[in-house]
């Protein structure tokens, strides 16, 4: 029993023959997805398995596959050939915020939609509070789940806030 021969559990699903077959496909095509390697050795053998379990004998018998190669999308050609970058840039990372919550906008996204929340020259009067702390006092109950009388006190008042909020 200290062999090691015979770990129990179930059979391997894949046996010898099918190592030759998925060493013969690594081969010919080095770069080839983890989907592609498996479609081919159904065609080849008529075996149709998962990827893991593609991913296991291949990982057992020691074949080492190249990365695929990344195929440029039709957003990133049109926007010049660059791939298209997504996440957080210098101008994206929080610095501390008058309010001292992490949850407050960045310049950067302030930017984004303060045209959505400035008012210029309309009738009534000025705002209390700026825009801006009142949005991040709602970005703050909205992300913490918290209640409108637990605001707080960096950020304005909650009757004001939720006033705001409600409109």
């Amino acid at each position: 029993m200290g062999e090691g021969k015979n770990k129990g559990g179930r059979r391997p699903l894949l046996d010898g023959e099918h190592l030759t077959v998925l060493r013969a496909i690594t081969a010919e095509q080095p770069r080839s997805s983890l989907d592609e390697v498996t479609r081919e050795l159904g065609r080849r053998t008529g075996m149709n398995v998962c990827t893991v379990t593609v991913r296991k004998a291949l990982r057992q018998a020691g074949i080492e596959r190249l990365k695929p190669i990344r195929r440029q999308t039709p957003r990133a050609l049109v926007q010049g050939g660059t791939p298209l970058r997504v996440g957080y840039t210098d101008a994206h990372r929080r610095e501390d915020s008058p309010s001292g919550m992490n949850t407050d906008l960045t310049d950067a996204e302030w930017a984004l939609v303060a045209d959505l929340f400035e008012r210029d020259g309309l009738r009534g009067a000025p705002p209390r509070y700026a825009r801006r702390t009142v949005l991040n006092a709602c970005v703050y109950l909205v992300r913490t789940g918290c209640a409108w009388r637990l605001l707080p006190k960096s950020f304005p008042p909650w009757k004001a806030v939720h006033k705001s909020f409600s409109r």
